[in-house]
């Protein structure tokens, strides 16, 4: 039945193709004949030829019995030459949604051919095999002789005959055992390399997509349970390489994606079926290698392109690191899980590396690129305290990474890193005030396992904000409002810090004296800078104090309270003093300014 079938639908589509050819052949005689090889009307024979008509007297519309037989001619030439060209349009858009039925039909009726003789067993599995080589070989050179004139049904059987191929001996492998290993893989990287010299031959990107598909499919049709670790990825390496190179031939965009989908799905899929802890080394460095090879690419195609921003570039630099960091991270914490963190850092630093690299390669894509690589370094920088450090270190380690990055941000005038620093600052802070400040087992006053974190991060933030205020550079871009930000995170943190260790371990009437030093502390030092938001977060301090004298403080009596000498009276003296050494200090300041301006 499916020789049969295969038989009926080879001769219709011959005849298909036959009378295509005849019914074009007749329409471009036909064509010819009424209105000559140059496109124009032909007057029939008796009739003399017009000379162009004056311009008309009137503008009244001539009737058909007054215009000349030789012009009525050619006006109904010109009608049917529109009609003919409206068919033509049809017959083409019918012509090709036919050839890509035909095309299918003969890809089934080769598919429902072999699974019936394999089905009922009338050949050999040696002769199977062959025989789904030759129908593949078959369909490719059909395709390929008739693309010249009819490239969608060209290209689709070409695509049909890859198909086939690699159907053909995926079954020889791994249902029959005709062939080996070596063997079958072999003969599917000679397909892939087949289809895609078709494909630049003929520029179709098509065929393309379907070499690459079979390319990355033939690791996984020919597992056959045993690990092959040094064949796999060796194999993707060179595939990689060679539809690498061909991107670079061709314009064609969506190669380097498919490439980078294909390896995580073939090495995704040999990490559940092959890996254990015995394949770490050989594991770490096949897939190292692919890492850097889609690295160095990428950056490649950023210094090659001529665009101000290379879309699937970018978007596969972004995606890449996040496969390699799941597979590294994991592999490593099984077997070396105290290296766990300086596998994160080294992705941190490679990623820097390439945003500085591309900021210096000065090429058009290079902003969007640097951004991107920048954007990472800052996500893995983050990732590495939580890692590799204790929980209570993570703020510390936070902000000592802005540190390192602001002073690299105006080492290199990179307004770019001065934004990830004051993040990663910020962040930092938020992390001291959410976890850090948490105690555990059975603490002491201001001797407890938050002290030493909060204070070392809080000279990171004093050293990054006397650098931000010294700079002159920073100055002349009118970019102090870094400094505004770090000094008022220095105020927070100190502020919270101590407030945690009041409500932990002192009564809480001293929040209040707290607040109050604090703010007026906090306007001295916004005067003195000429610090307007230092000084708006200290107001609100003196704000929050007074609720807090208003409803809390000072209507709270303890059982040893006296008149006059109490808590009371001495948490209310206190706010007094620092409301009016605030004053004194503000209006110091305006009397100075008023002087320097006369």
């Amino acid at each position: 039945m499916g020789l049969v079938l295969l038989l009926i639908i080879g001769v219709g589509v011959g005849l298909y193709i036959h009378l295509y050819n005849r019914i074009q052949v007749l329409e471009r005689d036909l064509r010819e004949l009424r209105f000559g090889s140059g496109g124009r009307p032909v007057p029939l024979p008796g009739y003399a030829q017009t000379q162009p008509m004056p311009n008309p007297i009137t503008s009244a519309p001539l009737s058909s019995a007054t215009i000349p037989p030789g012009e009525r001619l050619a006006v109904a030439a010109a009608e049917m030459h529109r009609a003919t060209e409206r068919r033509d349009l049809e017959f083409r858009f019918g012509g090709k949604a036919l050839t890509i039925i035909g095309a299918i039909a003969v890809i089934l009726g080769v598919a429902f051919f072999l699974r019936y003789a394999f089905d009922q067993n009338l050949i050999s599995e040696t002769v199977r095999m062959v025989l789904g080589i030759v129908a593949g070989v078959g369909l490719g050179t059909l395709g390929v002789w008739l693309r010249a004139k009819h490239s969608w049904y060209g290209n689709v059987l070409i695509g049909g005959g890859l198909g086939l191929l690699y159907l053909s001996l995926y079954a020889g492998f791994a249902f029959y055992n005709v062939i080996g290993f070596a063997t079958s893989f072999a003969a599917m990287i000679v397909v892939s390399v087949i289809g895609v010299g078709i494909s630049l031959r003929y520029n179709t990107p098509a065929l393309t997509v379907i070499a690459q598909i079979g390319a990355f499919l033939t690791p996984l049709l020919l597992n056959n349970g045993e690990n092959h670790i040094h064949a796999v990825f060796p194999y993707l390496i060179v595939v990689v390489i060679c539809l690498t190179a061909l991107s670079w031939r061709r314009p064609w965009q969506f190669i380097q994606l498919g490439n980078l989908a294909g390896v995580v799905i073939v090495a995704a899929s040999w990490f559940i079926h092959f890996y254990n802890n015995s394949q770490y080394t050989p594991a770490i460095v096949y897939i190292t290698l692919l890492f850097l090879l889609f690295i160095a690419t990428s950056f490649i195609r950023m210094w090659r392109s001529d665009k101000p921003s290379d879309v699937t570039n970018v978007i596969g630099a972004f995606l890449l690191p996040l496969p390699y960091f799941l597979a590294g991270y994991f592999m490593t914490r099984a077997i070396y899980p105290d290296w766990r963190g300086f596998f994160v850092m080294a992705l941190a630093i490679v990623y820097c590396l390439l945003a500085a690299a591309a900021r210096a390669s000065r090429k058009p894509a290079a902003m969007s690129y640097q951004q991107i690589m920048l954007a990472l370094s800052f996500v893995f920088l983050i990732i590495f305290a939580p890692v590799q450090l204790g929980q209570s270190w993570v703020g510390v380690a936070w902000s000592v990474e802005a540190l390192v990055l602001f002073l690299l941000a105006l080492q290199f005038d990179s307004r770019a890193l001065r934004v990830v620093s004051m993040a990663l600052f910020q962040l930092a802070m938020l992390r001291l005030f959410v976890w850090d400040g948490l105690l555990t087992g059975t603490p002491v006053a201001w001797l407890n396992e938050r002290t030493l974190p909060f204070a070392l991060a809080t000279i990171f933030f004093v050293v990054g904000f006397l650098i931000a205020r010294a700079s002159e550079r920073l100055r002349t871009e009118r970019q102090e409002w870094l400094a505004y930000i770090l000094s008022i995170n220095i105020f927070l943190i100190i502020s919270y810090w101590f407030s945690l260790e009041i409500i932990d371990f002192h009564p809480t009437w001293w929040l209040a004296v707290l607040w109050s030093v604090l703010a007026a502390a906090g306007v001295a030092l916004g005067i003195h800078d000429s610090n307007t938001p230092l000084r708006a977060v200290s107001y609100t301090m003196f704000g929050i104090t007074g609720l807090r004298l208003l409803f809390s403080d000072g209507r709270s009596i303890t059982n040893d309270f006296t008149l006059l000498a109490n808590h009371r009276v001495f948490v209310f003296l206190i706010a007094f003093a620092a409301i009016i050494y605030a004053v004194h200090t503000v209006r110091a300041s305006q009397v100075s300014q008023g002087e320097k301006s006369l």
